[in-house]
């Protein structure tokens, strides 16, 4: 293996598993996506991590010890992972994420299962480089139906990944159907977001549910229905949804009728949110209950102040169609938009109304999204559910 030389004292790290550009000296001779050794200039150890001299992100450790990230290596940690969440729910899931990056020393690498298929998304040259290992790995270990490719994110085009999609093994079925919170929903994974479902909020939607008993609400950016589905079953009065993504409501659709629930509960807009909530005053219509859980509104630290703008924006917007008393859920997706910020937010969009709200519930990513405590950046989703106090 080569070695990496970089700058400062280990205290300047600690167990971050990143080190960016600035900070490398010397890198030998090593080739983008080697693993390597990383020392620190007085020679101390510092770990084993994938190499790209393109990225900002120079150096990802996936270990702290002096080893390969080979075949072995690969799939002892996706067994762990695994195994891991298979001990923290005593089963295992339909669907669910098996490894989500750093936090499972697999860096920039999520494998997402859905019934007996996989779905893989690289943000790191060293593990797409490291591809065939891992496809061998997951058919070793799972016997899969099918392990799908799906690089479209913003992080694999800064490593050098290239965007594509398409079967590394298996065929996809014709239809897709898991189950979670022994609710039924169909999995897009060609044209869905992210890898077919947003598996990161799925305690979410749990936990929503008890919320909309007799209520009337208004869900913003529904997608294809994971808290829908659970307001509904929650006993919802009726549940007005919004989604610019006629295909995403298609498939709401479906798994509305999928799991029994009446069409007449459900009332949809195919309409760009802005827009919805700039128009829809002439109704007079106003709830007891709105959820807002946008897709990301900043991707990276430059757009993060521009995504808090959006932010107060759209609560702002949102709030006009609250009844006195009522509750909003807010959710924000973005690493580079952190809890506080959010809180800031709301609090100042509360006050630039007049109205005072407390705080009934506080949400984060699920169990299979595990926040990794000395890398901040595995933290990404917030959310908090707050009720007008008087």
């Amino acid at each position: 293996m080569k070695r990496v030389k970089v700058k400062g004292p280990l205290s300047r790290y600690g167990t971050h598993p990143w080190i960016f550009s600035g900070n490398v000296l010397d890198a030998d001779d090593a080739e983008k996506g080697d693993n390597v050794l990383v020392f620190n200039r007085r020679g101390k150890f510092m770990g084993s991590a994938l190499y790209n001299p393109d990225s900002d992100i120079v150096l990802r450790f996936y270990s702290r010890k002096k080893e390969p990230l080979g075949y072995a290596e690969i799939k002892e940690r996706l067994f762990i992972a695994r195994e891991k969440r298979i001990k923290f729910k005593g089963f295992e899931e339909d669907a669910y994420r098996v490894v989500f990056g750093e936090s499972d020393m697999l860096p920039g690498l999520i494998v997402d299962r859905y019934g007996r298929g996989f779905v893989l998304q690289f943000s790191s040259y060293g593990m797409y480089r490291r591809k065939k290992l891992i496809v061998d790995a997951i058919y070793d270990l799972f016997e899969p139906e099918f392990i799908y490719e799906k690089n479209i994110k913003h992080s694999a085009r800064e490593e050098g990944i290239p965007e594509e999609k398409g079967l590394l093994f298996g065929e996809l079925p014709e239809e897709l159907i898991v189950k979670i919170n022994n609710l039924s929903f169909f999995v897009d994974i060609e044209e869905g977001q992210k890898t077919g479902l947003f598996l990161d909020q799925k305690q979410n939607w749990l936990l929503m549910e008890p919320f909309a008993r007799e209520k009337d609400v208004l869900e913003l950016f529904s997608y294809q229905g994971g808290f829908t589905m659970h307001l509904l079953r929650g006993r919802a009065k009726r549940v007005y949804v919004v989604d610019s993504q006629k295909k995403a409501l298609d498939i709401l659709f479906k798994n509305l009728k999928l799991n029994g629930f009446k069409e007449k509960r459900l009332v949809p807009f195919n309409e760009d949110v802005f827009k919805f909530l700039d128009e829809f005053s002439s109704s007079q219509i106003n709830f007891d209950l709105i959820i807002i859980d946008p897709p990301s509104f900043a991707r990276s630290r430059k757009t993060r102040e521009k995504g808090l703008k959006a932010y107060y924006n759209l609560v702002d917007m949102a709030l006009k169609y609250l009844k006195s008393r009522g509750q909003i859920a807010v959710f924000s997706c973005s690493s580079y938009i952190k809890r506080e910020d959010l809180l800031d937010v709301l609090k100042n969009v509360f006050d630039a109304n007049g109205r005072t709200f407390r705080l009934i519930k506080e949400f984060t990513q699920d169990y299979d999204h595990p926040e990794l405590l000395s890398f901040p950046e595995s933290r990404y989703l917030n959310g908090f559910l707050m009720e007008e106090w008087l």
